[in-house]
């Protein structure tokens, strides 16, 4: 409601005529004057309601529109420490994925120069120490691989991707033979970001340039294209800590304008978590002002600017911009993302997104806009993403999409229902421990052929057929998905981001098969230790039937591992409970916290769970347990092994690094 009211008013303010107010009349200003004070009333609206209503300190937002910056503003506060500053059109901001946009750019700036081919196998550009293994796949993983996000490597972050501090920092290299995720499908096949890969592309461009990635990119790609402070540098002072082969630090003047990450509410503002990203600054390392992405949204609208910067010839640019790497294939344009924007619409850009902070670019060719949006708060995840969207759907108000219901459609729908899990996931380390259960997706195709989506313990977002095999969200913004085929006839969900994919999930890959036994097990064991006095005192009472010894020492195991569960699961729950609230920031930072000393504690419990197999004679019919008792018993056992096998598939037996 305040967000609309906002709306309101800002575009009331740009539509009463002056006589109205009492004032002579005055000749009537262009209609571009007009449409830029518009959208800068219409984007003011969207920001402040936002920002009040998603609790975020600080923001800028960038708007270009006919080769003319129509807005450049910073919302908000930018700093806390050493004094409070308000956010500015020259405030620099941290853009996460964002940063790979230039980083694209100057890939493409090297195959122009001859020093690299699309079709060149990633490893005949790397040294020897960084060159990637087989690990089982017959084709290579090509230049191409890494722009389309179609590599192949599982997905990995937790406790490397950011450093908590300046310290933490180390070369890339080192990142990349420490970090190096399995490849866990062939190269070309499904399109599922990967930041591995642009930190491989990063290294290949200081291979073949022979200059460090944040100096290529300060002298090639940033002041050539107009912009003044942006860099992939972090804010730092060097001490004896800071590790050799870690990028300069930013210049003094460009630090003090660096925004900092914030939590809390309006008059309560607190620092949150910094974050530093200059060890994976082809990934995310990118700071930039809403004025110096004027410029580059500016120079990115229009390939002969980009050409006349000396970047590159305005024919490679189009090319990049007009369609995917490999025709039929991947939809991502030599790394731009395609954005599906209300009234059928089409941009290209890039999101991105840290613990505390989200950001957005995108390109509107056909409206000739470009929109860029930052913020340095968690609240921003609610309404960064889909500014543009907003922003487009103020400007140009759509119908909703064109449903296509009919027999076919709601065949197709119906062959999607079931449970689904995203690729982009870690498959063998513990981390999938931790994101797994965020990738589970639950599909329900409703009679008239809609699709109801929704992750674990989210709400469904309803998707309307559009024919050919594709969904469209029934809301504004939002991607399309599609159901496709792979080579051996496997049916996938993919987005129309090109750079998501679920797969039908099995047995072990399912909510009621992980998830719900880890949480029987977890509340049989604390009602377990809560009634072992009633039950001890009993036992004293009692005369009871001596027990053989493997069943003694059976019933012992089982005791010790109702012990061992109640511990490591709730080391578990310690570790993935703060991380649904806060973004992440606390496993991502302190990596792997209670979950280290956690699994191991699975693990024994797993081990004491099959030992107490043993009991199993005290179950038989002849055995003077009571009915009750024999129930409990057996039950927990059965409980306890399954809960163990799903542990085992979720990475909680032992714990294993990347």
């Amino acid at each position: 409601m305040i967000l609309r009211t906002l709306i309101t008013i800002a575009l009331l303010a740009v539509s009463i005529p002056a006589n109205a107010q009492g004032t002579p009349p005055q000749t009537p200003p262009p209609a571009q004057t007009l449409d830029a004070i518009r959208m800068e009333g219409l984007a003011d609206g969207l920001m402040l309601a936002a920002m009040q209503d998603y609790d975020v300190a600080g923001a800028a937002v960038t708007i270009v529109s006919k080769g003319e910056v129509v807005l450049a503003r910073g919302y908000g506060v930018a700093r806390l420490e050493p004094q409070m500053q308000p956010a500015t059109a020259d405030t620099l901001f941290q853009v996460a994925s964002v940063s790979k946009l230039p980083v694209y750019i100057a890939a493409m700036q090297q195959v122009e120069r001859g020093a690299l081919k699309l079709e060149d196998p990633v490893n005949d550009h790397l040294p020897d120490t960084l060159r990637l293994p087989d690990e089982g796949q017959s084709e290579p993983i090509r230049v191409r691989d890494l722009l389309s996000h179609t590599a192949g490597f599982e997905d990995l972050a937790l406790g490397h991707l950011f450093a908590g501090s300046a310290d933490d920092l180390t070369p890339l290299d080192e990142y990349l033979k420490k970090h190096r995720p399995k490849r866990v499908r062939p190269p070309g096949e499904q399109p599922v970001y990967s930041n591995y890969s642009l930190l491989l592309l990063g290294r290949i461009i200081e291979e073949k340039s022979g200059t460090p990635f944040a100096d290529y990119m300060d002298a090639e790609i940033l002041r050539p294209l107009g912009l003044a402070t942006a860099a992939y540098r972090d804010p730092f002072t060097v001490t004896d800590k800071t590790r050799p082969g870690v990028p300069a630090p930013l210049p003094e003047a460009a630090a003090a304008l660096t925004s900092q990450q914030m939590k809390g509410s309006a008059g309560n503002w607190k620092l949150a978590q910094q974050e530093f990203t200059s060890t994976i600054a082809p990934a995310g390392g990118l700071r930039i002002s809403a004025r110096d992405m004027g410029a580059l949204l500016i120079a990115l609208g229009d390939p002969k600017k980009v050409e006349a910067a000396g970047v590159l010839k305005a024919s490679t640019f189009e090319a990049m911009l007009k369609g995917p790497i490999v025709t039929g294939g991947p939809r991502v344009h030599h790394g731009f993302i395609p954005y599906e924007l209300p009234g059928g619409l089409k941009g290209i850009g890039h999101g991105g997104a840290m613990a505390g902070s989200a950001s957005d670019f995108v390109l509107v060719p056909e409206l000739d806009l470009g929109v860029f949006v930052t913020t340095n708060t968690r609240g921003g995840f609610a309404f960064a993403y889909d500014f543009a969207s907003r922003l487009v759907e103020g400007l140009a108000p759509s119908s909703a999409p064109v449903a296509v219901r009919n027999a076919e459609t709601q065949a197709a729908a119906k062959a999607l229902t079931g449970a689904w899990i995203d690729n982009r996931r870690a498959f063998r380390s513990t981390e999938r421990a931790l994101l797994t259960p965020g990738s589970l997706t639950s599909v329900n195709a409703t009679p008239a052929g809609d699709l109801l989506i929704g992750g674990l313990g989210a709400p469904a977002t309803r998707y309307v057929p559009v024919g050919d095999g594709r969904w469209v969200p029934s809301a504004p913004g939002g991607w399309s998905i599609e159901a496709v085929k792979t080579k051996n006839g496997a049916l996938l969900i993919q987005s129309g981001s090109g750079v998501s994919t679920l797969q039908r999930a099995g047995f072990w890959q399912r909510a009621e098969t992980l998830i719900l036994p880890v949480l029987l097990t977890f509340i049989a064991c604390a009602m377990a230790i809560y009634g072992w006095p009633g039950r001890w005192s009993a036992a004293r009472a009692a005369s009871p039937a001596p027990l053989s010894t493997p069943v003694k020492w059976g019933t012992r195991a089982l005791d010790a591992a109702v012990i061992a569960w109640a511990l490591g699961l709730a080391g578990y729950f310690a570790a993935i409970l703060p991380a649904a609230t806060d973004g992440g920031a606390a496993i991502l930072f302190r990596w792997p916290g209670p979950l280290g000393w956690a699994t191991w504690m699975i693990a024994l419990a797993a081990v004491l769970t099959l030992a107490a197999w043993a009991s199993l004679p005290a179950l038989r019919p002849a055995s003077r347990w009571s009915l009750w008792r024999k129930a409990k018993h057996g039950g927990a056992l059965l409980l306890f092994t399954f809960t163990a096998l799903a542990c085992w598939h979720l990475g909680l037996i032992g714990f294993s690094g990347s």
